[in-house]
């Protein structure tokens, strides 16, 4: 059974999109939200005017997701931040220890891998008309 906590409106819909769609990570992942703290301190380094829609416990794999930004998301967005956080915990269940420890400073790699993740949901959404080729 998903173990999810205080989700509400476009969350909520995006991780019951998830259970279909990566019904093993859900299963294994603690979804929560970002409570007020949270959100201040992952806003620690983040330029002025933005915000993280979601973050994932380095050492658990436990994702929190920003409500009050996701519900400003389309919610195949939403489903596509839910998606990427879910790599990242998949990626922290992965590692060992000390690998989850040097990620701190090193997760470029992992970034990347979730960033396809996300960028692969999207592709798929999209209808991309071929130009027709004229004489």
């Amino acid at each position: 059974m998903p173990r999810r906590r205080t989700l509400q409106g476009k969350s909520d819909l995006a991780a019951a999109v998830m259970e279909q769609d990566r019904p093993e990570d859900m299963a294994e992942t603690m979804v929560g939200s970002l409570g007020p703290i949270g959100r201040l301190l992952t806003s620690i380094g983040v330029p002025k005017g933005s915000a993280v829609a979601g973050t994932t416990n380095p050492f658990t794999g436990n994702v929190k997701l920003n409500q009050g930004l996701l519900d400003q998301y389309s919610p195949e967005q939403a489903q596509d931040v839910l998606a990427h956080e879910l790599t990242h915990s998949q990626q922290v269940k992965d590692k060992s220890y000390l690998q989850r420890i040097l990620t701190l400073f090193d997760h470029e790699a992992d970034e990347k891998e979730a960033y396809q993740v996300s960028e692969n949901r999207a592709m798929k959404r999209r209808d991309i008309p071929l130009k027709s080729e004229s004489r």
